[in-house]
């Protein structure tokens, strides 16, 4: 089951993309420890920010 957090993210994300965002996302979601998570949303960010600034920002507020 997938989280609702990355389920919602998915939904922007073409599908050409879909499996690597989804790689990365979980890696940002099966941090153990809030600075890894935020270091896992930085290098997420870095990859995909410009594409999907939207969902960064959603990460970044949840």
């Amino acid at each position: 089951m997938r989280c609702p957090q990355i389920r919602n993210s998915i939904k922007y994300d073409g599908n050409k993309h879909e499996k690597e965002f989804l790689r990365d996302l979980k890696t940002v979601y099966g941090a153990v420890g809030k600075e890894t998570a935020e270091t896992q949303l930085d290098t997420l960010e870095g990859k995909w920010g410009e594409m999907y600034p939207i969902v960064v920002k959603s990460w970044r507020d949840n």
